[in-house]
């Protein structure tokens, strides 16, 4: 397993009271977690626009950083800890971000003190197996949300599995808008909103008439047409609308994800990269675990436009999967929905 420490979380290493080895530990209590993973998260319940994101470097350091105010508050904080009767608590923090005397500033660093205590702590339960992944819920009373609210776990998540929170009025007031992994916590730090952009008519006009062809990759039929034009053995490109490809892989030598197969490649395929940004709320998952589909939107953040993106995964033996994966923009999609899911 990689570090991601820059020389700063190093310093604060040493300052800290617990030393940890990041190859020797075995992470129990982060179930499907690794070093990098970060999840960020919108909470409905202050007057204005807040993002919380907590990065997990391992079992006793996280990152985080609360951004509001459109970026004049933005709380950059390192938190050491330890895990205690089930409980994460914390034992030291770095607040990276400098030195500020805002009551705003203040107010955004105990918040995040709160908040991952409290999260950490509400993960830690018993999750109920589903068709393809494990989901659950759980009732807290939680005054940051308005008393009594349910918070709603779904198991391929990394750090708390939390999806989302529902307040004391049963509306949506925290919920998971980005997952990803990365190797430079500079990234992470460095967190800007998606931009607000209004979805396009697509000017894309699909022929009907097109000569139907009908092809095999690793065993999966796929119903095309003239209109697709076969770029390598597996891949299809369909002008600037589409793209689609067909993978076999084998999860036989990924490490300690025995009988969490399904977790990992939800969690992979929804994952947020340089490139382009997953809109983790809109991920849907269906089928089994023998044959699921991964639905997501994903942001391109050069064209600021998105797509809609599609992986059929089907279970072979041996660890092995089929992948067919389909990205639509996302306006052509929406007018022909129909053919686009018919084509596998």
């Amino acid at each position: 397993m990689k570090k991601i420490l820059s020389l700063s979380f190093l310093l604060f290493f040493l300052l800290t009271a617990a030393a940890f080895s990041f190859a020797a530990e075995e992470k129990p209590a982060w179930e499907g977690t690794e070093s990098g993973d970060y999840v960020i998260y919108r909470d409905l319940s202050w007057k204005e626009p807040a993002w919380a994101g907590f990065l997990y470097y391992n079992d006793n350091e996280i990152g985080s950083f609360l951004y509001t105010s459109n970026g004049k508050i933005f709380a950059k904080v390192l938190f050491s800890g330890e895990i205690l009767d089930g409980d994460f608590v914390i034992t030291g923090q770095n607040n990276i971000s400098g030195i500020n005397t805002d009551p705003a500033y203040t107010y955004a660093v105990n918040y995040l003190m709160g908040m991952l205590p409290k999260l950490y702590s509400w993960k830690s339960q018993n999750l109920i197996e589903s068709l393809v992944i494990k989901t659950g819920s759980k009732t807290v009373n939680e005054e940051q949300f308005g008393g009594e609210s349910e918070v709603k776990f779904q198991s391929y998540i990394p750090l708390f599995h939390v999806k989302e929170i529902l307040d004391s009025g049963k509306k949506k007031a925290f919920e998971l808008v980005e997952m990803g992994k990365t190797m430079d916590e500079k990234t992470f730090f460095e967190f800007t909103p998606n931009e607000e952009t209004k979805q396009l008519e697509t000017k894309f006009v699909l022929n009907p008439k097109a000569k139907k062809e009908q092809r095999t990759v690793d065993g999966i039929k796929l119903s095309l047409d003239s209109q697709w034009k076969q770029i390598a053995d597996n891949a299809f490109l369909m002008g600037n609308e589409a793209f689609l490809n067909v993978n076999t892989i084998d999860l036989k030598k990924t490490p300690d994800i025995k009988g969490r197969e399904a977790d990992f490649l939800i969690k992979y395929f929804s994952s947020s990269g340089k490139a382009s940004k997953v809109l983790a709320k809109n991920t849907e998952v269906t089928g089994s675990k023998q044959k699921f589909k991964i639905i997501n939107k994903v942001y391109d953040l050069e064209t600021k436009s998105t797509k809609h993106d599609i992986k059929l995964v089907i279970k072979k033996e041996n660890s092995k999967y089929t992948v067919v994966s389909l990205t639509v923009d996302k306006a052509s999609y929406q007018k022909y929905k129909e053919y686009f899911d018919g084509l596998f």
